[in-house]
């Protein structure tokens, strides 16, 4: 084949034309044209990443929501087409069809058995994986017969290389690793997953916490085997990993994954057993509250309290000051958490930076939830006191910005707007836009 495109080529009689797959946008229309109905957009997105834009799969799938009524006017989500929750912002499951799976079986039917056992542990790592990776787990097997059977495969386009890294792979579609993966009986696939963490938390060594959420996964799904102490630990380090970067569902995934695998409840009063338990829960408040709508603040602030009292109860100041300091989102709600500063503050030494941070946010709480000015006043001239004489920059403007959002809710616009005015200078010589945007947009309320 390769020698007569290379003499046609040579003659110029073809032209190569890459086919790409459908776009989403092609797999909307297509499901209009099929069924008559317009589906919701959560099912069109599903079916655009569960097929990647295929256009057989596409088909098979779409045939058989069709046949399942999950493109009806008013579908009622079950079997191939499943939806979490109601709305355009759904998120759909959709299992592989039948003709699909025979489609890819035949495929890889046509594989020697060592490669379909070396392809159906990688299929367990996920979509993307390594030689380094694979080799533990493929018994009998020899670095190089392994890197003859992943030839086989890349020779077959179930699996294809990945060009930023020698030895790494991905499977050609994720359907193929669906399929491999759903033809194991649930207790291989534990076994396997529990193989697959103790063998990567060998090979990750001291980086083992920088793959934190890819073992939480694993020691997740092999729990029942290995039992829960490491599950809970990279748990914990995915979730923190996670809110540094402001993703708030996956730290809550996390979190409650951790919380779960310890037996703590995140509501209630059941008593906290050790420091784990509170660290996760203050993980799990925080990821709470960067989603939490306004109504739902006061659940995630019970979640903090519940971390803090620990923390408190047990000596663990540094841990309770930050419970107390985080900045809970909608300000102005009464939560409770001036309850939380107000213990902080008694924990730390009158003129820390710690007690400087405390007042701050105690300022505000008391202005602006509680509606005492006065004491939010006094909170703010403490604050800004022990801000420069520490020569905290940060504590200051953000403890300006703060005092002046005080001054507008209390109607005195303009010892507001001074305030507003020092926080934009010191926040413009610092390069904090944030508390910068901030003070301008008190200012011009002002």
């Amino acid at each position: 084949m390769a020698e007569a495109l290379g003499e046609l080529t040579r003659e110029r009689l073809f032209q190569r034309v890459l086919l790409r797959g459908l776009t989403q946008e092609d797999v909307e229309r297509f499901v209009e044209i099929t069924s008559g109905n317009s589906a919701p957009r959560g099912l069109i997105e599903a079916v655009h990443a569960q097929t990647e834009g295929n256009p057989l799969f596409v088909t098979e799938v779409v045939r058989l929501l069709v046949q399942e009524g999950a493109l009806t006017p008013d579908p009622s989500p079950s079997g191939r087409g499943e939806s979490t929750g109601p709305g355009e912002g759904d998120s759909w499951t959709i299992r592989i069809p039948e003709g699909v799976r025979e489609v890819i079986g035949r495929r890889l039917n046509r594989l020697s058995q060592r490669c379909n056992e070396a392809l159906t542990v990688a299929s367990i790592l996920g979509r993307e994986f390594t030689l380094a990776q694979v080799g533990p787990l493929v018994e009998e097997v020899s670095e190089d017969r392994l890197f003859e059977v992943l030839e086989e495969a890349l020779a077959a386009r179930v699996i294809e290389e990945l060009p930023q890294s020698v030895g790494s792979y991905q499977f050609t579609h994720a359907l193929i690793q669906e399929t491999l993966t759903a033809e194991l009986s649930l207790t291989r696939r534990v076994r396997l997953h529990a193989r697959i963490a103790q063998s990567l938390d060998v090979l990750y060594g001291d980086e083992a916490d920088s793959h934190a959420a890819e073992l939480a996964h694993h020691f997740g799904q092999a729990e029942a085997v290995l039992g829960s102490e490491k599950l809970v630990h990279y748990s914990l380090v995915a979730g923190e990993k996670a809110l540094s970067s402001y993703a708030w569902e996956e730290a809550q995934a996390q979190f409650e994954r951790g919380l779960a695998a310890k037996g703590v409840l995140s509501v209630g009063d059941d008593p906290i057993l050790d420091m784990q338990a509170a660290d996760l829960l203050f993980g799990y408040g925080r990821a709470r509250t960067g989603t939490a709508e306004r109504y739902e603040l006061q659940e995630a602030v019970d979640i903090l309290a519940r971390a803090f009292d620990y923390y408190a109860e047990n000596g663990k100041v540094d841990r309770a000051v930050a419970v107390a300091s985080y900045s809970v989102p909608m300000g102005g709600v009464r939560t409770g958490m001036a309850r939380l500063i107000r213990t902080a503050l008694s924990l730390t030494p009158d003129d820390s930076l710690e007690a400087g941070r405390l007042l701050s946010s105690l300022g505000f709480e008391a202005g602006r939830v509680e509606g005492d000015y006065d004491q939010a006043a006094g909170a703010f001239t403490q604050a800004l006191s022990i801000a420069r004489s520490e020569g905290d920059a940060s504590l200051e403007m953000s403890t300006l910005a703060l005092s002046a959002d005080v001054d507008f809710f209390h109607h005195k616009m303009v010892q507001g707007l001074n305030t507003s005015l020092e926080a934009i200078d010191l926040a413009s010589r610092g390069g904090n836009t944030q508390i910068e945007a901030n003070a301008r947009l008190t200012a011009v309320r002002a």
